[in-house]
């Protein structure tokens, strides 16, 4: 059975964002169930666009300094990243981790931002839609997973949630 924990958090103030992420972690059975020490884990982003974090249009700073200090304490190695839309480049990435606050949560937390452009071609001749996916080899080289996206609405769709994050 999937479990969910939706915490309420009205700032973005680090230490009321650290508590309501280890409130969460604490409601889905701790860290530790999802991650060991060792991990390599890539905190996969929601980072479309160059916005400052008070635009509220990419993944917020804090939460991502947040998990990823959790992850390291707990012995996990911490890549952050994304893969942008528009070019796909160091001086591309650089730019939306800098004026995103990234770079800073990163810094703060001990994790380390993603440079590798690199891809690679991933089948599943299973798929039902999609067969075959090109996908970032940095991402896929991780042991574990996780999204940290923005809750919000898309041009194209009334409500996106975080499902095309991924």
């Amino acid at each position: 059975m999937a479990r969910v924990s939706v915490v309420k958090c009205e700032t973005y103030e680090m230490d009321k964002v650290q508590k309501a992420v280890d409130t969460t972690f604490d409601n889905l059975g701790g860290l530790e169930k999802f991650v060991k020490s060792g991990d390599k884990v890539f905190l996969k982003l929601n980072l479309i666009i160059r916005k400052k974090p008070e635009d509220a249009a990419t993944t917020h700073p804090a939460v991502v300094e947040a998990v990823a200090r959790r992850l390291v304490e707990l012995g996990a190695k911490v890549i952050i990243g994304d893969t942008p839309g528009g070019p796909y480049n160091r001086a591309t990435l650089q730019s939306l981790y800098r004026v995103c606050g990234i770079d800073r949560a990163a810094q703060n937390s001990g994790a380390e931002l993603n440079f590798d452009l690199s891809s690679s071609e991933y089948h599943n001749p299973d798929g039902v839609a999609t067969k075959m996916l090109t996908l970032i080899k940095p991402m896929m080289d991780c042991d574990k997973i996780i999204t940290i996206s923005k809750l919000k609405t898309h041009g194209m769709a009334l409500y996106t949630g975080a499902v095309k994050v991924m």
